[in-house]
């Protein structure tokens, strides 16, 4: 499956944690602090799983939500190929990075973020948003994809208002009068992106698709 992952690979994604945690934008710092942020998630998911309300609730919603597992398995489908495509030319090298950042903050935006309870849902409230202030770790990086400046580039890439600007290699985010709203240099973006590729194959392993049979 792709959301099973060695422990080595959640360890490779603590050098993102490290440069934004040097970084001065605002950043919620408790999961970023955490000794093991990946290893307390999946605890926090282990632990939601054991409250049999919960897991009921959590089948009820997949069932409801089936869009949840496919667009995840589609997003693990393109986010392998975007990988192995990766050129090292200074010409191609920008559009590597926009071909592995699109799904990820898109699906960030929509049905990744419905499940964390980032995006309102009225018709389907997800089942994790009763339950997810008593899990630390889960709750941390829900904060954590709230952080203004990663909620700008999201919704500046979604709508493709957005800049690769100068030599410095800053994205520029625009906002909606078309004058420029954040700039964020790619270093920060692809720390961002580590972080949120690799929360979603916890949420994906350990809450999305280990309940697919009952």
């Amino acid at each position: 499956m792709a959301g099973n992952v060695s422990f080595r690979f959640w360890e490779s994604n603590l050098k993102a944690f490290r440069y934004l945690s040097n970084e001065s934008l605002s950043v919620p710092q408790n999961w970023l602090a955490m000794p093991k942020p990946y290893g307390m998630l999946i605890a926090d998911c282990r632990k939601l799983l054991e409250d049999a309300a919960f897991r009921n609730e959590l089948i009820l919603y997949l069932e409801k939500r089936p869009n949840l597992r496919t667009s995840t398995e589609m997003f693990f489908a393109y986010a392998m190929v975007a990988e192995s495509k990766k050129n090292a030319t200074m010409i191609e090298q920008h559009w590597w990075y926009l071909s592995c950042w699109f799904p990820t903050f898109l699906i960030i935006d929509a049905p990744i973020g419905r499940f964390l309870g980032v995006k309102k849902d009225d018709n389907l409230p997800s089942p994790l948003k009763s339950h997810i202030s008593s899990c630390p770790a889960l709750n941390s990086a829900k904060e954590f994809i709230e952080t203004p400046s990663f909620k700008e580039f999201r919704n500046g890439l979604a709508h493709w208002n957005f800049e690769w600007a100068d030599e410095n290699e800053n994205i520029v985010i625009y906002g909606d009068n078309a004058s420029p709203k954040t700039k964020l240099h790619y270093k920060t973006v692809e720390a961002y992106h580590t972080i949120a590729i690799s929360l979603i194959r916890v949420l994906n392993s350990e809450l999305i698709t280990s309940v697919r049979d009952r």
